[in-house]
């Protein structure tokens, strides 16, 4: 079909080419911003590319009195504003089905339709490497039922994938580097869940506890599936008495598959026959300095103390090592 393509930003070949883009699943799709169909309002086909160094804005947008291209914007004026608009709605009906196909797919991508793991991933690299830097508020004090927050500093522009409840209007929100998504509570919890794991993969929040191979993080999600009862503690976790003096061990049984249970282990002590102070994480042992194992127990105990039924038990006494 033909079009009155009096439109600065974009013609009906980009279009296309950006339908392409969003059906392929390499982008960040934002479904609720694309072809709404709004006579006045914001309407486009929106994505962003965080595969990069630098997260990139995508797509097109119209809005009133201007439009947008990728991160270029354009002033307009009522006519072409017209144009975009029609010839937006013309690639939307035209490409209806294929628009709603990743809708579903983004819908159903980690429960978050506003940004993956895959998204967030590459931040958690480039914080680790110190290629950028961490806000103040990265991962300080979060929670999933009520806020989550990866923050970064970039080219000296603060970005963040973050999620919260707003009491003073009730809503939940998402925010995607400078997008911000009213939501419901599912979607929001499943993007907080990203967060909190990306945060987990963090060295320096990790080393925030003294401890680089485990942090309170890493022991929240066990204790609280202990006390409801998702998971079950071992015979050795927790224990009233330290052998030795040295030993703090949090050891649970967790469902791998077809039923069949491993025992999962994080503990710190000091190895007698190694004469040495060595962290366990699972079937790993490393020996440390006897001020990491010391944290590392710290970690340890506060998640102990936290387990019903186990108030106090866990007994720190650290004995030899350097």
């Amino acid at each position: 079909p033909e079009f009155n393509e009096n439109c600065p930003c974009f013609t009906a070949e980009s279009l296309d080419v950006a339908v392409t883009h969003v059906a392929s699943g390499a982008f960040t799709f934002y479904p609720e911003k694309t072809c709404t169909g709004s006579a006045t309002g914001s309407d486009g086909i929106i994505y962003n590319d965080f595969s990069g160094e630098h997260p990139a804005a995508m797509g097109f947008e119209v809005m009133e009195g201007e439009c947008r291209e990728a991160d270029a914007l354009y002033i307009i004026d009522v006519k072409e504003n017209a144009s975009c608009r029609e010839l937006l709605a013309a690639k939307c009906s035209e490409h209806a089905s294929v628009i709603a196909a990743a809708s579903l797919a983004t819908a159903t991508k980690d429960g978050c339709e506003h940004f993956s793991a895959k998204d967030v991933s590459p931040v958690v690299d480039r914080l680790n490497a110190g290629l950028v830097t961490a806000n103040k508020n990265n991962c300080q004090e979060y929670s999933i039922d009520y806020s989550s927050s990866l923050s970064w500093m970039e080219d000296d522009i603060a970005r963040e994938y973050s999620t919260t409840f707003d009491e003073s209007t009730g809503e939940y929100k998402v925010v995607a580097d400078d997008q911000v998504f009213v939501t419901n509570s599912a979607t929001k919890n499943a993007c907080a869940a990203i967060v909190d794991n990306a945060c987990k993969s963090l060295v320096s929040v990790k080393k925030a506890d003294g401890c680089e191979y485990f942090s309170k993080f890493d022991m929240d999600g066990i204790v609280e599936a202990i006390n409801g009862g998702v998971m079950v503690a071992a015979q050795n976790s927790c224990p009233e008495f330290s052998i030795g003096g040295s030993t703090q061990t949090l050891s649970w049984l967790e469902d791998v598959s077809d039923g069949e249970k491993a025992v999962r282990t994080y503990s710190a002590s000091w190895d007698e026959s190694l004469k040495a102070a060595v962290v366990q994480v699972d079937d790993q042992v490393h020996t440390v300095k006897s001020e990491v194992m010391s944290s590392c127990s710290a970690v340890i105990k506060t998640a102990c103390d936290m387990i019903k039924g186990k108030p106090d038990d866990g007994v720190i006494s650290i004995n030899g090592g350097d």
